[in-house]
């Protein structure tokens, strides 16, 4: 028998602090009848494929899920990709990153969300592993009294109550005849999506609508992951970013997002609210 402490998640062979790991396996199969036979026969009508799914602490500067989808998005030449190389256990196995997702809210470690999926053939089995790399420094775990929205000089002080991240990218694998496994691989299209709960309205006025130009100012620059031991630097308290000491951020640039929707909620025992979702294609 397996414990969970006996379970190392590794991604590009870095360790992650994961609380759930979940590997899917798919054969596709299609029953074939003929006249006269009442009896059908199965027979492969698509691929072998695998779907791993991932719930993880993030580690700010240091996430591996993260520098993939940032490589995804800057992506130029589908057919030098190389998937990525994931191990559960034992188990391990060629993927490609699917979706990407964040909760950030106050008072809470942000916890991460990543979606893979794979056509190529699994590897290993349940064992002792023997662990070749080194988990990250838990000194750096982000949370959300340390997220903020950038700006040129100190940070927002607009009041935000949560905010969502989605990242996803859409794969195709491409087969030849007489390959159980595919040649090659293309990048459909990736997106992103930003979910923010405030307290001030935006307002929808034209289609294509910037976020930088609606609630957020011209001089914002990015969601900026800090790490918890920034709350010991003097600068935390005045809202002025922090150059002093081990000062490590992690950011996603906000430039070229649109507004797509504002919602506004009242309801008993609760703030008022305005949740504005903007996004990005690529």
């Amino acid at each position: 028998m397996i414990y969970f402490d006996e379970v190392d998640v590794l991604i590009n062979n870095t360790g992650i602090y994961c609380d759930s790991a979940t590997i899917g396996s798919e054969n596709n199969l299609l029953p074939v009848y003929s006249i006269g036979n009442s009896r059908g026969q199965f027979n492969p009508n698509g691929p072998i494929k695998h779907n791993l799914s991932l719930s993880y602490l993030l580690s700010v500067d240091q996430d591996p899920s993260f520098a993939i989808a940032s490589g995804i998005k800057e992506l130029t030449n589908d057919s030098s990709y190389t998937p990525i190389t994931i191990e559960v256990n034992n188990l391990t196995g060629f993927y490609l990153l699917k979706s990407y997702s964040m909760a950030i809210r106050p008072n809470d470690l942000v916890r991460v969300n990543a979606q893979y999926e794979s056509y190529w053939e699994m590897s290993g089995d349940f064992g002792s592993q023997t662990y070749s790399g080194d988990y990250k420094d838990h000194t750096r775990l982000a949370h959300g009294n340390v997220t903020y929205l950038s700006t040129d000089l100190s940070y927002s002080e607009m009041p935000i109550y949560s905010i969502g991240y989605d990242f996803s990218a859409e794969w195709r694998p491409q087969y030849s005849m007489g390959k159980k496994y595919p040649v090659d691989k293309k990048l459909i299209s990736a997106s992103e999506k930003i979910d923010i709960e405030k307290d001030t309205y935006t307002k929808i006025e034209f289609s294509g609508q910037e976020a930088t130009n609606s609630f957020l100012a011209n001089t914002t620059t990015g969601l900026d992951f800090m790490t918890l031991n920034t709350m010991c630097f003097s600068e935390y308290d005045t809202g002025v970013k922090p150059f002093t000491g081990d000062y490590v951020n992690m950011s996603i640039n906000l430039s070229g997002f649109r507004i797509i929707q504002s919602d506004v909620e009242a309801q008993i025992n609760d703030l008022m609210s305005n949740r504005v979702s903007m996004r990005k294609f690529y």
